[in-house]
């Protein structure tokens, strides 16, 4: 079910809404997360054998009989970050909806449809990253990097979060990405018009001017 809409407020107009694509929102940091699975998970297994091997037999006792168990966790961290994660992330975004509206940017999120919320005046940057077929993600606000660990940072509506890139609200892997960024740009002008009013951003100017004396020019 879509939250979105319990969510406007009286007058405000819905200009785009969608979800992150499941497939490809738990498809990020492949290229990262197989390679360090992997190797994560081998030490662990080879812990829990090795250990295994040596206390076989060993009549040292229970504290001895336990030192396989150390790596039981590993393991499990190890496989999560190659195959739960997928599962994690594509429910994820499942439970996530995005949408624009002519006042403000929305991200609900979960089953408890925790929202984020940012007023189109208020947003200091975007950062888009765009895919050849179209899809891509929107950061709303500075940041270095887009996170690599879906499920392990801050889920679908937020990306950074390391010391060089603080955690802004996102929309990610949304499809026609150029588009939607196109309508909050487009949003947003259409707010900072109706800001500035007639005289521009400054205080406004006063329509008089001073008369004007024969042969003396302005007073």
């Amino acid at each position: 079910m879509n939250p979105i809409r319990e969510y406007l407020q009286s007058g405000e107009s819905l200009l785009w809404e969608g979800q992150p694509d499941p497939a490809r929102y738990s498809r990020r940091g492949l290229l990262f997360a197989v390679p360090f699975g992997c190797a994560f998970t081998g030490f662990a297994l080879f812990w829990v054998a090795f250990t295994f091997a040596l206390t076989r037999g060993n009549s040292g006792g229970v504290p001895v009989a336990l030192f396989p168990l150390f790596g039981v966790p590993f393991v499990l961290v190890g496989l999560y970050i190659l195959v739960g994660r997928l599962f994690v992330a594509a429910h994820q975004a499942r439970s996530t909806w995005y949408a624009v509206t002519d006042r403000r940017v929305l991200i609900v999120t979960g089953r408890r449809c925790a929202l984020t919320e940012l007023a189109l005046t208020g947003i200091p940057a975007m950062q888009v990253d765009e895919q050849g077929d179209g899809f891509g993600s929107i950061a709303f606000g500075a940041t270095a990097a887009m996170s690599f660990l879906p499920g392990l940072s801050g889920g679908p509506a937020y990306v950074g979060g390391t010391r060089y890139a603080p955690m802004v609200p996102a929309f990610q892997s949304i499809p026609h990405v150029r588009a939607v960024y196109d309508r909050v740009k487009g949003a947003q002008a259409r707010n900072e018009g109706e800001r500035e009013g007639p005289y521009g951003r400054d205080e406004p100017q006063s329509a008089w001017e001073p008369p004007r004396w024969p042969g003396r020019g302005r007073v």
